[in-house]
Formats: structure tokens, C-alpha cells, sequence
């Protein structure tokens, strides 16, 4: 059974390696609270539930009938904090879509959530990957085959930098052997967006592939890599548990 821990380094919570340590390469020491996923057919995502903070009781003071005003009107005030706050919290964790974000163009909103993809899959971030496909995608594989999956096809990669130019954003990243890549990612025609790749710093035009993207709820999701005849692969229920299916 996958189990799952917060990570200090990463600042998430994370799937864990038979050792304890972080999925995307911390030891055990960054670890702490770890758990076990759920089994099939629960939600899949690792779902941590922030402790409850306890308040002490007010001291109960005589009743007197002017004061009931008051009274009310305290309880209020302390129950709409507690909504604010518990708002705030799951907007930043991402349990909730942030409004700051949703400001951003759509150009850019796709654009980012492409970029996040991307880091994903370079940096084996299961929990990260799993926002950024489709809600019936994220959910129709085992938890344990997505990490077996990005674990086989991910090299030891780190982003070294981000950066936007309007609503393009390049990122560099850095393999083991040290070589440098350039992604170049931004919003194509219609619901796509266009990755470049090529050798950082290199004037040359690289290579593109177009993703397909999907408006859900909570913002847009990566539908497939490629688009028409040269999709490689595409993010919906049926083709997951299929490749769940071929790679036992």
C-alpha cells in the first residue's frame, strides 16, 4: 500500500519511497506525519485533515437580560473569522481554487498549469501531477501505479528558474549529468497550449509539442499530450485504467 508524509523540503504533502524519504528525492528526515493512501476505489489523492484548534471555554458570567445583544453579536463576529480563515487556509493548501489566480488571463492560467505539469513530471511530484489532469483521470488509477509510473520515466531533474514574459513562461531545468534544458510554454490556438524544448541558452527553434486542455471547476487540467494525429496520450478515465490495465 502507497503511504504518504509532509515534506519539509518540498513544502507539500508527497508520496513516500519504500524508505521513508520523499518521493522527489528528500531523505526520511524531511518527513513527518506520514500515512497510508486510501485503497481503490476511495479518493485517491492523499487528503490530510489539519487538527481542530481547541478553544477554551469563556467563563460563564451571571446572566443578565441587557447583555444578550451583546453576546450574539460576539458569536457572530467569532464564526465569521473562523469561515475567513478556514477559506484562506484551503485556498493557499489548494483544496479550493485561488481567486488571486483566477484573475490571471486564460492565456496565462493555461500556461501555468501546463508549466506545473511539466514540473511534475520532472520532478516525480505525484500530488502536483494529480491537480493538473482532470478530475476522473486523477481517480481512475491506483495511487500506487501513478508513482510507479513517474518514478520509472522521471530522471533526477531540479527547475533551476521560472520566468514570465506576459503570458509566456520559461523555465529552465537541470538534469543529472548537468545538461540544461529551456521549456518555453504558452497559450496556442483555440484550448491548447505549446511547449518548446530546447538546450538553454540555445538560439535554435526547438521542438514543440501542442497539449490539449480542459476547463473544469477548478480551473484548466491537461486533457492529452498532442493533439489530433499525433496524440501520444490522453487524460480521461478509459485511457488510464487501460494503461493501468497494459502495465501490470
Amino acid at each position: 500500500m502507497a503511504r504518504a508524509g509532509y515534506c519539509s523540503a518540498c513544502r507539500n504533502y508527497v508520496f513516500l519511497n519504500p524508505d521513508g524519504g520523499c518521493g522527489n528525492g528528500h531523505g526520511p528526515e524531511y518527513v513527518s506525519n506520514p500515512y497510508e493512501v486510501p485503497q481503490p476505489g476511495a479518493p485517491a489523492s492523499p487528503v490530510y485533515q489539519p487538527p481542530q484548534p481547541a478553544y477554551a471555554a469563556a467563563p460563564v458570567a451571571p446572566q443578565k437580560k441587557k447583555r444578550t445583544g451583546l453576546v450574539i453579536a460576539v458569536v457572530i463576529i467569532a464564526l465569521l473569522l473562523l469561515c475567513c480563515c478556514g477559506a484562506a487556509a484551503a485556498a493557499l493548501s489548494g483544496a479550493i481554487p485561488n481567486p488571486l489566480g483566477m484573475l490571471e488571463s486564460p492565456e496565462r492560467q493555461k500556461a501555468q498549469v501546463a508549466g506545473d505539469f511539466i514540473e511534475a513530471l520532472l520532478t516525480a511530484n505525484l500530488v502536483q501531477m494529480r491537480r493538473t489532469i482532470p478530475a476522473e483521470a486523477a481517480s481512475a488509477a491506483d495511487p500506487t501505479f501513478w508513482m510507479k509510473k513517474l518514478m520509472e520515466g522521471t530522471p533526477n531533474t531540479k527547475i533551476t528558474s521560472k520566468s514570465w514574459t506576459s503570458d509566456t513562461l520559461t523555465m529552465v531545468v537541470e538534469d543529472a549529468d548537468g545538461t540544461k534544458r529551456e521549456f518555453v510554454v504558452k497559450a496556442g490556438t483555440g484550448d491548447t497550449v505549446d511547449v518548446t524544448t530546447r538546450e538553454a541558452g540555445s538560439t535554435d527553434t526547438g521542438d514543440t509539442l501542442t497539449m490539449a486542455m480542459k476547463k473544469e471547476l477548478d480551473g484548466w487540467k491537461v486533457l492529452s499530450l498532442g493533439t489530433g494525429s499525433d496524440e501520444l496520450i490522453r487524460f480521461d478515465a478509459a485511457s488510464m485504467k487501460k494503461l493501468q490495465e497494459e502495465n501490470k
